[in-house]
């Protein structure tokens, strides 16, 4: 592999999705892998406040309806 992964096989790695090369160059470098479980760890964050954000009292889904 050249160099090191691209937005695409960083994006599969996200998705559990690992290809073989990109996988083994992700066990290997630090600065991908750093880089990936930043990427998995704003996204879980980003998950976790938009569910924290959902939660309402059933009176206002009520009041949507």
């Amino acid at each position: 592999m050249n160099g090191h992964l691209t937005e695409e096989q960083q994006n599969e790695m996200l998705l559990g999705e690992p290809g073989g090369e990109a996988a083994e160059h992700l066990a290997a470098c630090g600065e991908c892998r750093g880089k990936v479980e930043r990427m998995r760890a704003a996204l879980g964050g980003f998950g976790a406040g938009a569910r924290a954000h959902a939660e309402r009292p059933e009176g206002f889904w009520a009041w949507q309806r």
